[in-house]
């Protein structure tokens, strides 16, 4: 069934075979939809991890004061 089988099926005023011509077509791009869907989250889960530290703010950035040495912290002198 193909979107100009739709469009005929209209035309030709024939809606019962419009309508079972329309959900055919729906449920295939449904299909494709969500086949891609599951591509992109199979991705995420076991695919290679995105860098997204270009994205990140410094107050994104969680810091640990614990775990801080003072060689690493930078004291402004004013």
């Amino acid at each position: 069934m193909s979107t100009e089988d739709f469009i005929d099926n209209i035309m030709d005023k024939d809606f019962n075979s419009a309508q079972g011509t329309f959900a055919d077509l729906m449920s295939g791009r449904i299909a494709d939809a969500l086949e891609q869907q599951k591509i992109a989250v199979a991705g995420t889960m076991f695919g290679e991890p995105e860098d997204d530290a270009e994205d990140l703010d410094d107050d994104d950035i969680e810091w640990d004061e614990d775990d801080a040495n003072e060689d690493d912290v930078e004291e402004d002198e004013d």
